[in-house]
């Protein structure tokens, strides 16, 4: 999302909040890798740059029009779909390879119609 100077990420964040959209992260490509400002936090609050793009994850999708940016820009969000705990993956993918093959529903044994 293209922005202009002087807008902090905290201050976008509250921005796309404020018009309906949960705003969660604005993340930035910076040195050569992502650089993110989890929105609510008071660390790694950077600011904008003009020309610059940022990604903004969200919970919840919407259209937004931060002040910060020209007056008739519309910014369409996206939710993002939120991954399972790591722990909860690795404990499913365990009993997958434990069990590759489930044993069939009760009262329908193997060959029985």
């Amino acid at each position: 999302m293209p922005h202009a100077d002087g807008c902090t990420a905290e201050e976008l964040c509250q921005e796309i909040i404020g018009q309906g959209v949960a705003a969660v992260e604005i993340d930035r490509w910076y040195a050569g890798g992502w650089d993110g400002h989890i929105c609510g936090l008071l660390f790694n609050d950077f600011t904008t740059e003009r020309g610059k793009g940022y990604f903004v994850k969200a919970a919840s999708a919407g259209v937004v029009t931060p002040t910060c940016m020209a007056p008739t820009t519309l910014v369409s969000l996206l939710a993002v779909r939120q991954e399972a705990p790591l722990a909860a993956r690795s404990a499913s993918a365990s009993r997958e390879r434990a069990n590759p093959h489930p044993s069939p529903l009760p009262g329908r044994e193997r060959g029985q119609g």
